[in-house]
């Protein structure tokens, strides 16, 4: 891959060593990606990215909640940090059971509990979240995300950070042979199409930007009263958070 529309920011390779340097300077303990099944796809990669060669969860199931110990090993003086992977198709929770094997849906696809999880956890984390696909109106989406942001403020972990994942659109029949990939997204915009809310991933994206922007404005600024508990810092995708 070779980026032209943003040359600086071209792809580099994770490395188990980058990311153990990132995380020891950060002092952080965990890495807590939660959302659907490319948000899994994403924490299986980064599981093999750093070296290991099992699954990690147990191979033949579609246990969709793990959590793994990368261990970073003597030149890190063993420090060693969680990952884990949760999934919440759309961030919400309910009572209703749920089971991705048995085809159990309790939202509009499969929305295992993740507050409790990620709260009781006692070392600093690293919340990655994002949703989107499983969203069928721009209302319902702004909604979500408000409530997904009110909740983690409300648990009180100020030295954790929350980077919200923007969504990347797809296109139908990616898989078809013979394709020529596209130039350009100004070549790729006329082809969208609404499955999975492709269409409306801009929009999506657009008010997450903003509502993230928004919050840290309020909080450069500062609240009423002095809390004794300042939220966790929140970011979009890499941007530097305030």
């Amino acid at each position: 891959w070779a980026e032209a529309t943003f040359p600086t920011c071209n792809a580099q390779r994770l490395t188990k060593e980058g990311l153990c340097d990132a995380m020891l300077e950060a002092e952080m303990e965990r890495i807590f990606i939660l959302g659907d099944s490319m948000g899994m796809n994403m924490a299986q990669s980064l599981w093999k990215l750093t070296g290991h060669e099992d699954n990690p969860s147990e191979f033949g199931t579609r246990d969709p909640n793990w959590d793994r110990i990368i261990e970073c090993g003597p030149d890190y003086d063993d420090f060693a940090f969680t990952l884990s992977f949760g999934r919440n198709d759309q961030l919400l929770e309910n009572d209703r059971p749920v089971d991705v094997d048995a085809g159990i849906r309790n939202c509009f696809a499969y929305c295992y509990p993740w507050t409790e999880r990620y709260a009781s956890y006692p070392g600093k984390t690293l919340l990655i979240v994002n949703t989107g696909p499983h969203y069928q109106s721009h209302h319902e989406y702004q909604y979500t995300m408000r409530q997904v942001v009110k909740t983690v403020d409300a648990m009180n972990r100020p030295e954790d950070v929350m980077l919200w994942r923007t969504s990347v659109p797809g296109h139908r029949d990616c898989d078809a042979p013979g394709l020529t990939p596209f130039e350009s997204y100004a070549e790729y915009a006329p082809t969208v199409t609404d499955e999975y809310s492709w269409d409306k991933f801009v929009g999506y994206n657009d008010y997450a930007s903003q509502l993230l922007d928004m919050r840290a404005r309020d909080e450069r600024r500062g609240p009423p009263e002095i809390s004794p508990k300042p939220p966790p810092k929140m970011g979009l995708d890499g941007v530097p958070l305030p």
